[in-house]
């Protein structure tokens, strides 16, 4: 089967985010991936939280669809 929740709590850099949303490609159609530590309130976080915003926004893969407590939700597609 596919994977239908997905927690993302790596390094807090862009490059190793980029290698982390590789995992994405084993969602299942209306999983649900949560990214943890995505806020603009911390200054490390800045590259990844940035990285993040642009990729979920620009891949016809992932829906953002929430975010709360330095938590972003998206729903695959």
């Amino acid at each position: 089967g596919r994977v239908e929740l997905m927690l993302i709590d790596g390094a807090h850099t862009a490059e190793a985010v980029r290698a982390d949303v590789g995992f994405i490609r084993l969602m299942r159609s209306g999983g649900v991936v949560l990214f943890h530590d995505f806020t603009y309130e911390i200054p490390n976080h800045l590259e990844m939280t940035q990285f993040l915003e642009e990729f979920v926004c620009e891949t016809n893969h992932l829906r953002r669809i929430g975010l709360t407590n330095h938590l972003l939700a998206a729903m695959a597609i």
